[in-house]
């Protein structure tokens, strides 16, 4: 029989279980570490920081490629739009290359002999600076209608510049139309006559006197033909030329296959009046200048504008330097019926057919 002080004694037991069990179960929440709070605080701002940052620096860069690249490409000469004005009508059945092609190619014409420009391909790289990829045909070699480019032009904030000219096409101009002396005369006719008969020689050709330039060309044949000329011009000091010679089954060829003195005249002239209205395509390239074939480089087109006032003024046409291509034979046989000041070796190979 439980007696009370038994009772108690168990009450007191459960009354202390369930003190036990009711601490057990309460969470005393453990005081906070102060140092790692305030690591977590620094590393949120330093993200935020950077986030910014980043932020900023991308609109600047978004700014400058969307804003001050168009504005430069327009305040300097944009080759890209000068290369979109072609003009095709199609109920004439003509074609007019673009400003661009037309003004490289005339100053390839001008400056450079046996080049013809075929087509130009330009990567706009921004901030006024392009990469203008050119195929250039060598009257002197084979020729391949739409070749791989054979020379890079740059334009750099207005500034025309030869970047790559693997071949030389582009530096024989400056060079190679120099003064002849008769002793030259004969050394170059003793090297094209240890040549074999079957290759096929360029040479310039310095005369003693000005020449007609369509009797010159008239008193050639496909053995031997006048490939391009040196215009002569007493009143200007400037230096160019034209093709005689085109791409065989262009417009350009067979006009000038049957050009008058006259017709020929003026058709250089477009050429020259085509350079003095586009010199800013041109200019830091420079034009060939002055007796001694020097480089002009100032910037304008004053002699070009000289010579075309010069060569209005004049009756005749004609030159003192030009080039050739043909048989060994034929130009052995072109040199000794003419009293030449000069010529020049420029290119032999054997002929491949």
């Amino acid at each position: 029989m439980m007696t009370i002080n038994d009772q108690e004694e168990k009450t007191n037991i459960k009354n202390n279980e369930t003190i036990d069990n009711l601490l057990g179960e309460m969470k005393f929440e453990e005081e906070p570490d102060i140092t790692k709070v305030i690591e977590q605080k620094i590393n949120q701002r330093i993200r935020k920081i950077a986030l910014k940052t980043v932020l900023c620096v991308l609109l600047v860069l978004a700014l400058i490629f969307l804003g001050i690249s168009p504005v430069m490409n327009t305040i300097y000469t944009d080759p890209v739009g000068l290369n979109s004005d072609v003009q095709v009508d199609e109920d004439a059945q003509t074609y007019r290359q673009s400003t661009l092609f037309n003004t490289l190619d005339a100053w390839i014409e001008t400056q450079c002999p046996y080049c013809e420009l075929d087509y130009v391909d330009i990567e706009k790289e921004g901030f006024a600076k392009y990469t203008i990829k050119a195929h250039i045909f060598d009257l002197k070699d084979s020729i391949w209608v739409g070749a791989a480019p054979n020379a890079v032009f740059r334009m750099a904030r207005g500034k025309m510049s030869i970047e790559q000219d693997p071949t030389g096409m582009l530096s024989l101009r400056g060079n190679v139309l120099s003064k002849g002396r008769e002793e030259d005369i004969k050394e170059d006719r003793d090297l094209i006559e240890g040549l074999p008969a079957s290759t096929r020689v360029c040479a310039v050709i310095h005369t003693k006197s000005p020449m007609d330039i369509v009797e010159l060309r008239d008193n050639t044949n496909d053995d031997l033909y006048v490939d391009w000329v040196e215009v002569f011009n007493s009143g200007s000091d400037f230096k160019g030329g034209i093709n005689l010679r085109h791409v065989l089954g262009t417009e350009p060829e067979t006009k000038i296959r049957t050009m008058n003195s006259t017709e020929l005249k003026e058709y250089y002239i477009s050429r020259l009046q085509l350079l003095a209205d586009n010199q800013d395509i041109w200019q830091n390239m420079g034009i060939t200048y002055s007796k001694d074939n020097s480089i002009w480089m100032s910037g304008t087109a004053e002699p070009i504008l000289e010579a075309i006032k010069s060569l209005r003024s004049s009756n005749s046409f004609e030159t003192e330097y030009f080039c050739v291509s043909g048989t060994r034979d034929e130009l052995l046989k072109y040199m000794d019926s003419h009293d030449f000041a000069g010529v020049k070796l420029i290119s032999a190979e054997l002929a491949t057919n």
